[in-house]
């Protein structure tokens, strides 16, 4: 009994051992994995805090690994994982590089990140210890089981077994001692009897067997995080030559806008937010005659004429002092002065900006004085342009009414000839020679007319006469008329272009018929002579509110250009004048079938000077043409060619406003 204390002794002590060393072993392997989770989030966090989620994934297949946290250096909880809040508040108050023991069976750990002036935060790692009080408790049941069997048994088996008892026993210490001298963990304690001593022995080999797995496990998350890191910093350098490249392509860049701002030709120089000079580019140096080192530094307002200097400087500094948040721009002209006193015209453009939190201005001169003196050259050329096309258009006032008075003249020379003509067919002659016969028989006149046959051919003559005076009389007084329209007409003409430019013509209600008569009527002489058969289709219409006498004018033009064109033809020749409604309005046809209008020259029929007579000068068509648009109409034209006659239609709204009629110093 005495010699079975000192085995049962030894081998509680080398149990207790076992499990200082197996929870040793364990505090090891978390103080371990918690150096190198560190190492890692410290990687991680100098590089990409938002990916510290990535260093405890692998820890999720560690079987023993039951939460972790990362505090930051005030103690503050950046991460946690399988934690519940208040446990990772619990954790926050460890000491670094301490174990200690949590409700549950489990162990945590804390290790702080960095040194004492350059800390980064904190890693607190959580694992189970229930597998190792477990085999703790199996091991001192196991203990007590065969103390109690010893007791039992000593007596029987102390000589037979006692080899046998201690060889296990000794390879398991072996074992321990060489798992914790060399850290070994593929060593195996050899077993050497199927008995509880073989089971505590496969229970120290298994053991040493998840101690082994779990280092293997930590040398794979070494690697793996060496391999992350390694490509991490693989890609570091590849951002650094990324970032060198960028750094080459803006200094180039820079490069280039320097030479921009030498080579520009208006003047740039920045302004800081006092109103100093900053830079002057070449151009500037130019336009003022300064070199840029003599005006850096100093007010911009010594550009400016000196008597305007202190207005520049209050003004600018309240444009500086506004828009202190938000960037602006303005532009104007101003009066700048050159290094030699000489005064100019600039453009000022001024803009803001703002680099690195201060506001910067820019500002663009350049010098309009060529501007200026191309300007009034022009303003000059625009006066003597308007002067000229004042004179033009006089001119053209002048041709209008010499045309449309020249057309009126026509029929009123046709109307005199024709009175010329029947004045000296007269039979007033005859009138005349009976009166010389009647004085002859005066003192016998009665019976002379009662008995002498000539007596009585004087009184039938005399009534054939007195029939004939009066025939001739009727003709006169229509020759007289027409001759008064005429005269009325070129009255009307000349007065309207007087007082044209001040106010349009006198609306009133006609009828569009009898105004077209009356332009037949002005050229009734040489269609007459010209045996032009005319034909009127006229349709019962109502009457037209409008300018009469420029209806008149264009009608007039219209009817002397079929005549004329009618007077070239040797054929039967036909005039017909048409009257009817479309569209709400009142329609004028003047239809000949003279030699017509080429195709070619269609398209040029109303233009200014364009004519296809010999005498003609180019302006009634084109004349009428306006005044029809100035009517609220149009005049338009209609041939299918040579020898095929030609149509002109005089368009008009049934009434026109006498304030639609537009001023105008042209000739209709």
């Amino acid at each position: 009994m005495a010699s079975l204390l000192p085995s049962i002794l030894l081998m509680v002590i080398l149990l207790r051992l076992n499990y200082v060393r197996a929870k040793s072993s364990l505090q090891n392997y978390v103080s371990q994995v918690a150096q190198q989770v560190a190492e890692s989030a410290r990687d991680y966090l100098l590089i990409s805090p938002e990916d510290l989620e990535e260093v405890f994934i692998s820890l999720r297949e560690d079987p023993g690994f039951r939460g972790a946290c990362f505090l930051d250096k005030k103690n503050n909880i950046l991460f946690r994982q399988q934690l519940s809040p208040q446990e990772a508040l619990h954790l926050s108050g460890l000491a670094s590089r301490s174990f200690t023991e949590l409700t549950s069976g489990r162990i945590a750990y804390r290790l702080t990140l960095g040194k004492q002036k350059n800390v980064l935060g904190s890693i607190v790692l959580v694992y189970d210890t229930q597998e190792l009080h477990s085999w703790a408790r199996q091991t001192m049941w196991l203990a007590f089981l065969l103390l109690c069997i010893g007791v039992v048994l000593t007596i029987i088996v102390v000589n037979m077994i006692g080899r046998s008892l201690l060889r296990p026993i000794n390879s398991i210490r072996d074992t321990a001692l060489r798992v914790s001298a060399q850290e070994d963990y593929g060593a195996r304690a050899e077993k050497y009897l199927d008995d509880e001593l073989g089971d505590v022995c496969e229970a120290f080999n298994l053991m040493l067997s998840q101690i082994q797995q779990r280092d293997m496990d930590l040398a794979e998350v070494k690697e793996g995080l060496e391999r992350r890191v390694l490509s991490r910093t693989e890609d570091l350098n590849v951002s650094k030559d990324k970032a060198l490249e960028i750094a080459a392509s803006l200094l180039e860049s820079n490069r280039k806008i320097r030479a921009i701002l030498e080579t520009a030709g208006d003047g740039i120089l920045s302004v800081d937010s006092l109103g100093r000079i900053e830079s002057f580019n070449r151009a500037a140096e130019i336009i003022f005659g300064f070199a840029a080192g003599d005006v850096i530094g100093k007010p911009v307002t010594m550009l400016v004429p000196l008597e305007k200097q202190e207005e520049y400087t209050t003004e600018l500094e309240e444009q500086l002092g506004q828009n202190s948040e938000e960037d602006f721009a303005l532009s104007r002209v101003i009066g700048a002065r050159r290094s030699n006193g000489d005064m100019f015209p600039a453009h000022l453009s001024l803009s803001s900006f703002h680099i690195g939190g201060a506001r910067k201005y820019t500002v663009l001169i350049r010098d309009i004085t060529e501007e200026h003196r191309t300007t009034a050259e022009k303003a000059e050329l625009n006066r003597k342009l308007v002067e000229t096309s004042r004179f033009a258009g006089m001119a053209e006032v002048a041709t209008g009414v010499l045309h449309n008075v020249g057309n009126v003249l026509n029929s009123l020379n046709l109307s005199a000839d024709r009175l010329r003509e029947r004045l000296e067919r007269s039979k007033l002659a005859g009138l005349s020679r009976i009166l010389d016969v009647l004085l002859a028989h005066q003192d016998d006149l009665g019976a002379f007319l009662e008995t002498e046959g000539r007596g009585t051919e004087i009184l039938h003559y005399m009534e054939k006469l007195t029939s004939h005076l009066q025939e001739e009389r009727s003709d006169q007084i229509e020759d007289v008329q027409a001759l008064s329209r005429s005269v009325d007409h070129i009255r009307q003409v000349v007065t309207q272009q007087q007082n044209f430019a001040k106010d349009p013509g006198v609306m009133e209600d006609f009828q569009l018929a009898d105004i077209l008569e009356d332009a037949v009527e002005m050229h009734l002489g040489p269609l007459e002579r010209a045996r032009v058969v005319i034909r009127r289709e006229y349709e019962e219409l109502p009457a037209l509110h409008s300018d009469k006498h420029r209806i008149l004018q264009i009608l007039v033009n219209l009817v002397s250009n079929a005549q004329q064109a009618l007077s070239t033809c040797n054929r039967p020749k036909h005039l017909t004048l048409r009257i009817h409604a479309q569209d709400g309005q009142q329609i004028a046809e003047v239809r000949d079938d003279g030699p017509g209008i080429e195709v070619e020259h269609q398209a040029k029929i109303f233009h200014h000077g364009f004519t296809t007579r010999r005498d003609g000068h180019g302006f009634g068509l084109h004349s009428s043409a306006n005044a029809a648009m100035e009517l609220g109409g149009q005049l338009l034209m209609e041939s299918e060619g040579r020898d095929r006659g030609a149509t002109f239609r005089l368009i008009l709204p049934v009434a026109l406003d006498r304030q639609s009629i537009p001023k105008t110093a042209s000739a209709t």
